[in-house]
């Protein structure tokens, strides 16, 4: 839809290894969830400097009717809703991204997002975002703003 990419480390040339760290936690009780994430990557290069850039998120939910997140093998599921008319969630989103580290100037972003999701059975969920973008990026400085639907059909 655009060619502008708010942030955007580019090519990095010579790299010699890609080191990347992460940490994730998860939090359901009930109705309510927290979810966030920690990420770290490190380009170590031959003869040029190495470059590292970071991003983090902290979201939470809450589902209005009561259901609550399913968690097993490493995956959060679907909640199922108890009624006919479905599953109603609401939603919180906190992220963060910075891509500035020496020579390489990626540029930095950091976005709000609200959101609200309707499941109807196990298979279909609605879904509905807004979300607030702030991202500097060398003399360019950008608010977007985001209105995003989707249906999503899941087997």
């Amino acid at each position: 839809m655009t060619q502008v990419r708010l942030v955007d480390s580019g090519t990095l040339r010579d790299v010699r290894r890609i080191e990347r760290r992460g940490l994730e936690a998860l939090w359901i009780e009930g109705p309510w969830s927290l979810q966030g994430e920690y990420l770290r990557q490190t380009t170590r290069r031959h003869a040029l400097p190495g470059y590292r850039g970071d991003g983090w998120y902290l979201a939470g939910s809450w589902l209005l009717t009561g259901e609550s997140r399913a968690y097993g093998g490493g995956n959060v599921a679907n909640p199922r809703p108890a009624g006919r008319r479905g599953a109603v969630e609401l939603l919180a989103r906190y992220s963060r991204i910075d891509l500035d580290d020496g020579a390489v100037r990626g540029g930095r972003e950091r976005n709000w997002t609200l959101g609200a999701n309707w499941y109807l059975g196990s298979h279909l969920k609605f879904q509905a975002n807004y979300v607030l973008a702030d991202a500097r990026r060398g003399a360019q400085h950008r608010q977007p703003e985001v209105l995003q639907l989707r249906a999503q059909l899941h087997f």
